[in-house]
């Protein structure tokens, strides 16, 4: 057996680990630590915040905790997923309009500031009221469990394949490294993810294929040659 197939089994294995309990850096058996509620509470008051500042108007009903955190699958790499739930429909300049400025100000704003809450990365994201989320948990800073996860031992796939697949468009496009293909590679490995999950939920192979990458270092190694083009771009001697 190859080292680079037992290199991915190793990271199948990691990635799909199962715990017994939620991690408890953040949660005392299934009960959020208040602590971490009122930081959680803080940063996405924060981001509210930031909006008005720039005089996008926004309809906060809730802030839900999604994902491997709110659950049992997490690992050392997983982040906090904090979605943050709005109604368009009562704002007058249009749900689709609002949608587009409040991610690309969410992009901003994660890329601003490195927030992390006991050591784990906090990634903010809008959900519209209308749209729907799969996770196993879902968890409401203001009501307390929606989803409460379940334990359920991951089933068995194999993503050596579309692994070694992404692994190589990375390498080409570092290689000849543009704007245009490194946006294209981003949101491709993004689209992965998410009709993954929309499919087949958090065990899904899009999934998966998107956490071993991330793992890798491939995305944040794209964000920050991304960065480097822009601001090369924008320079002058």
């Amino acid at each position: 057996m190859s080292i680079s197939r037992i290199s991915s089994m190793l990271s199948l294995k990691e990635a799909y680990q199962v715990s017994s309990e939620l991690n408890p850096k953040l949660w005392d058996g299934i009960h959020l630590k208040t602590n971490v509620r009122e930081k959680l509470t803080e940063l996405v008051d924060y981001f509210i915040d930031f909006l008005s500042e720039n005089d996008l108007p926004i309809a906060v009903l809730d802030t839900w905790l999604v994902g491997s955190n709110a659950s049992f699958n997490y690992t050392k790499h997983s982040d906090l997923d904090v979605h943050i739930i709005v109604n368009t429909s009562d704002i007058e300049c249009g749900g689709e309009f609002l949608l587009i400025a409040y991610n690309a100000y969410r992009q901003l704003f994660n890329s601003k500031f490195d927030v992390k809450i006991e050591g784990i990365p906090v990634e903010v994201y809008i959900q519209d009221l209308n749209s729907s989320v799969r996770s196993n948990g879902i968890y409401s800073l203001s009501k307390g469990w929606i989803k409460e996860p379940e334990y359920n031992l991951p089933p068995t796939i194999d993503t050596t394949k579309l692994d070694s697949e992404y692994a190589n468009k990375f390498s080409s496009t570092m290689k000849n490294p543009s704007l245009t293909a490194i946006d294209d590679l981003i949101n491709d490995i993004y689209l992965l993810r998410k009709e993954g999950i929309a499919s087949g939920g958090e065990y899904s192979v899009g999934n998966q294929v998107f956490k071993n990458f991330r793992d890798e270092g491939y995305l944040e190694k794209l964000k920050d040659k991304r960065r480097e083009l822009i601001t090369d771009m924008l320079s002058s001697d």
